[in-house]
């Protein structure tokens, strides 16, 4: 086997990239494998900025503790998950498999963890993020309809937020350090027509002004968003709030497993009260939140900011923006 660098669990990192990513949390560490490189040095084998990086080989009698520090960085719900993994990881170091302990010290760089040795050479690059935390408010808007009928506005229901807080950190925790956090959740009524699509001038005038001042980000829900360019959702980072239709309809990723032939990204996601099709409004919601953090689009199929096939997945582009400040 060619020496490579591989994630442990799917959110370890971005290795589908070239080279591939590792996202460690600042004053946390992360864990990585690195195959097909026996016998190792860390000194001999290794080559990367020691005034950025701390690098240590994990042995199994500090595994447990290293996988209680890593499991930090996943969502309270995951953290068993997590520790889970840490049986099969003792069997694969046992059999001689190298994992190894990375810790950053300059918040928001990014550095080459290089391995040169007679088995080959590997390349991972390693982002270290500080810890971010956005307390996030929603807004569920009914309007009249056409009738005079308070029926216009989103079918989304306010017990939804923190179903919905749980996937987005499901992505944002593990991958970019950044924490949402529930405020609160409300329904709002507004005794007027908005028409069949809201469009961005009703937005600002009417439903704008029912944001939470509190907030870090207002997040509304209004039925059908006419918007401008983008259709499906839209961004208002001066006035800490964004938009997204009920229903959004998105050419996304073929939902694949990772590792293959392993869970698919509907198992990891979502349980089975939930419909398939909750996906699209996720990547549509997870998009504009990562707008709202400071990321653009970018050309890249199967990413979260691509202009053209969406996942609920981050790139190093998109970690670097949000969180490399």
């Amino acid at each position: 086997m060619p020496a490579n660098y591989s994630a442990i669990g799917k959110d370890g990192g971005f290795f589908n990239s070239a080279p591939p990513c590792l996202v460690v949390p600042y004053e946390r560490l992360s864990l990585v494998w690195l195959n097909g490189v026996r016998p190792f040095d860390i000194n001999r084998d290794l080559k990367f900025d020691r005034t950025n990086l701390t690098v240590k080989g994990v042995t199994p009698a500090d595994l447990l503790n290293q996988f209680m520090i890593y499991a930090e960085n996943f969502p309270q719900t995951l953290r068993n998950e997590v520790l889970a993994l840490s049986s099969q990881a003792r069997n694969l170091i046992q059999s001689g498999s190298t994992l190894l302990s990375v810790e950053g010290s300059i918040a928001g760089s990014s550095a080459a963890l290089d391995c040169i040795s007679r088995s080959g050479t590997a390349r991972l690059d390693v982002i270290t993020a500080r810890q971010r935390k956005i307390a996030v408010s929603f807004r569920f808007v009914r309007y009249q309809d056409s009738a005079g009928q308070m029926k216009g506005g989103t079918s989304q229901e306010p017990a939804e937020a923190e179903k919905l807080l749980a996937v987005m950190n499901r992505l944002f925790l593990p991958s970019a350090n950044i924490e949402l956090t529930l405020l609160n959740a409300k329904a709002e009524n507004l005794n007027q027509p908005l028409g069949s699509a809201v469009s961005m001038e009703n937005f600002q005038k009417h439903v704008l002004p029912l944001r939470d001042p509190n907030a870090d980000l207002t997040v509304f829900f209004i039925g059908k968003w006419k918007g401008t360019t983008d259709p499906l959702g839209s961004t208002f980072p001066h006035y800490k709030s964004m938009v997204v239709d009920d229903a959004p309809l998105q050419y996304i990723a073929p939902q694949t497993g990772w590792p293959p032939h392993q869970r698919t990204d509907d198992q990891i996601y979502y349980s089975k009260d939930r419909a398939a099709t909750d996906r699209d409004l996720h990547i549509v919601l997870a998009h504009e939140i990562a707008h709202f953090l400071g990321a653009n689009h970018n050309n890249g199929d199967d990413n979260l900011m691509s202009i053209n096939r969406q996942d609920l997945k981050l790139n190093k582009g998109i970690v670097m923006a949000i969180c490399g400040k």
